[in-house]
């Protein structure tokens, strides 16, 4: 249970609160708990926003929107090329994997391309082909 504290500790933690500081910043400015200021700022101040918390994003909803609408127009086609981009935007750097993730994030999915030599391309062209000449046969013999 918070300790009672004078009507002038209580106006300074709600000027504080308006001010836009946190409880923990509010607590140790008045040298009171940090369970006491968040009493007396759910009394005083229910409608108060809470924070998210976490880590800040490092790529922005209007730069991600960008990459979005750079990938979209086809004048950007890898994430290695977007992170490029966007490193030359930011001041920070940003991996390819952030990159990936953000798009993920807006409905973008990544294709993954394996290069393959020309000869298993043949091949495996040759056995389709295969496999489509052997379809009718098998199914004419079910019907049998």
């Amino acid at each position: 249970m918070p300790r009672w504290l004078s009507k002038d500790t209580v106006q300074s933690i709600v000027a504080l609160l308006d001010q836009g500081k946190s409880l923990r910043q509010i607590a140790q400015e008045l040298g009171i708990s940090l369970g006491t200021a968040h009493y007396y700022c759910t009394i005083h101040q229910p409608s108060l926003p809470k924070s998210k918390g976490g880590r800040p994003r490092k790529i922005k909803s209007a730069d991600a929107q960008y990459l979005k609408h750079l990938i979209q127009t086809q004048k950007v086609t890898t994430a290695r090329e977007l992170t490029q981009l966007i490193n030359k935007m930011l001041a920070s750097s940003v991996s390819t994997q952030t990159v990936h993730h953000e798009l993920k994030g807006h409905g973008i999915k990544a294709v993954v391309r394996h290069e393959r030599h020309q000869q298993e391309r043949q091949r495996d062209t040759r056995q389709t082909k295969l496999f489509r000449a052997c379809i009718p046969l098998s199914l004419s013999i079910q019907v049998w």
